[in-house]
């Protein structure tokens, strides 16, 4: 087991590069934080706006990328020390989903009547592959699976909508009363469609059919998670918690009450590396541990 203690002051995200060489942390000043896990270093990235970021990701091809909810940067060299992030194309605005692999992303720009969405590839180079105009209509979350074949979107309302893959023309409606807070996502081959609810708890649909009704996930824990983590063989789960110990589920296991406790006090966010072999998580001062994973 590793520890570090985090630069990061508030709000934390992390995620593993896809070699598992790095871990990145992102939240309030400095911003920006990456942990060579080898070495057990770290270093700071200078600031690049006076916003917390929001979100951060690895492509597939180990590319760095960050954003606060309106602007998307590239880290261009991680082995720089003063490298900074460089601003991508600036009519994307921010994410709002993402295939879990990083590859692919749905973001949203412009405020009141001129919203727009539009759809991101972040290979070698990024992309956007079409862009709508969606009015004065906020999406506030978008799922999509690592093979790009779907896109669900979740309406202010709570409602799913599924739009085209290819240009973002409707395809679908699907009523929903469960209230989604933090996010939703597909697992990796795309069978099953998770979320985070106002309550804490996650849900998970069979993505074959979404009008037929959610599971919960039972945690001994579920009213105290503050985020989650999907290992690669898509089933099992990490939640961290506000009582601190980091709760294990399964998405078709009715109730799993195994957990890891690292005494960090409550923990804020937990990550999985993309082999499924290392665990992250960070406490609420910035403590971090990373672990061997055996599930």
């Amino acid at each position: 087991m590793l520890n570090f203690q985090s630069a990061i002051r508030a709000n934390y995200r992390l995620t593993f590069s896809p070699d598992s060489r790095y871990l990145a942390i992102a939240g309030g000043e400095p911003f920006l934080e990456l942990i060579e896990l080898a070495t057990g270093t770290s270093r700071s990235f200078p600031n690049i706006s006076p916003f917390t970021l929001e979100n951060v990701w690895f492509n597939p091809e180990g590319s760095l990328y960050i954003a606060m909810w309106n602007r998307i940067f590239e880290v261009t060299d991680l082995s720089d020390t003063k490298a900074a992030g460089r601003p991508i194309d600036d009519s994307l605005g921010g994410p709002i989903g993402f295939s879990p692999d990083g590859r692919l992303a749905l973001t949203q720009s412009g405020v009141a009547e001129d919203i727009r969405i539009h759809f991101v590839e972040f290979g070698s180079q990024p992309r956007t592959i079409w862009t709508f105009d969606n009015g004065n209509n906020n999406t506030h979350f978008a799922a999509i699976p690592n093979d790009g074949s779907r896109l669900i979107l979740v309406r202010p309302d709570g409602n799913f909508l599924e739009r085209s893959i290819e240009n973002g023309d409707f395809v679908e409606f699907y009523p929903n009363s469960i209230a989604i807070r933090d996010f939703i996502t597909f697992n990796p081959d795309g069978s099953l469609l998770i979320a985070q609810t106002q309550s804490g708890s996650h849900f998970v649909w069979d993505a074959t059919d979404l009008t037929r009704k959610a599971r919960r996930v039972f945690v001994n824990l579920k009213r105290q998670i503050t985020s989650m983590a999907m290992h690669p063989n898509g089933l099992d789960v990490l939640l961290s918690t506000k009582r601190g110990p980091i709760a294990v589920g399964n998405l078709k296991q009715k109730q799993c009450d195994r957990t890891f406790d690292w005494n960090i006090g409550p923990t804020e966010r937990v990550a999985i590396s993309r082999d499924g072999a290392l665990a992250a998580a960070v406490g609420e001062n910035g403590q971090v541990v990373v672990w061997d994973l055996d599930l």
